[in-house]
C-alpha cells in the first residue's frame, strides 16, 4: 500500500517509536546506529527523548532507504527539494495513503500512529517491545491518563522510583 521506500521507512518509523510529524523532520542520519540496532528519537512537547531499539525489519528498510536516497543531507528524511520533510508533507501522504486504504477521514492524520502503536502495544501486552508506556494523569488528561513513552534510560529511572 505504502510506495516508495521513503516512505516506508518514515511510516515504520514513525508508527514503531510514536514519533510525532514533527519529530519525523528532526531525524538525523547520525541518530541510528546499526552496529548496535539503536535509534536516538529527539521529542518535542515536553516528552522525552531518548535512545530507542531498532527492530530487524525496521533496521533493513531504513538501510534499503539511505542506500538509494540521492541527497548528501544529514537530515534523515528529506523533501523532493532536498529539505527535512515537513509536517505539512506528511500530512498529504497520509491522507493520501488513508484514503487508498478507505480509512475514515478522522483516522488519516500523522497524529495518529502516535497513538495506535501505544494502543497496539497495550493490547498485546508487548509494552517493552520498543518503548515503555506509561499511564499518567495530566492536566490535559485528568481523568482517563495519558500515555507517554519513555526511552530505556528513562523507563528504568521511572521502575526504580516506583520501587523507592
Amino acid at each position: 500500500m505504502i510506495s516508495g521506500k521513503r516512505d516506508k521507512a518514515i511510516f515504520l518509523t514513525a508508527y514503531r517509536h510514536g514519533l510525532r510529524a514533527s519529530e519525523i523532520g528532526l531525524l538525523q542520519i547520525q541518530d541510528l546506529d546499526f552496529e548496535r540496532q539503536r535509534i536516538m528519537i529527539h521529542r518535542l512537547k515536553g516528552s522525552h527523548s531518548g535512545v530507542h531499539p531498532l527492530q530487524p525489519d525496521e533496521a533493513r528498510i531504513l538501510k534499503s532507504y539511505l542506500k538509494t536516497r540521492g541527497s548528501q543531507s544529514p537530515t534523515l528524511f528529506v523533501s523532493n527539494r532536498n529539505l527535512p520533510i515537513s509536517r505539512k508533507t506528511l500530512d498529504v501522504q497520509i491522507k493520501s495513503y488513508g484514503r487508498k486504504a478507505k480509512l475514515p477521514e478522522d483516522k488519516c492524520h500523522f497524529h495518529v500512529l502516535k497513538h495506535s502503536i501505544a494502543t497496539h502495544l497495550l493490547d498485546t501486552g508487548e509494552a517493552g517491545y520498543s518503548f515503555c508506556a506509561g499511564l499518567v494523569r495530566t492536566r490535559q488528561y485528568p481523568k482517563h491518563g495519558h500515555l507517554r513513552i519513555l526511552s530505556f534510560d528513562d523507563a528504568r529511572a521511572e521502575s526504580a522510583r516506583a520501587f523507592l
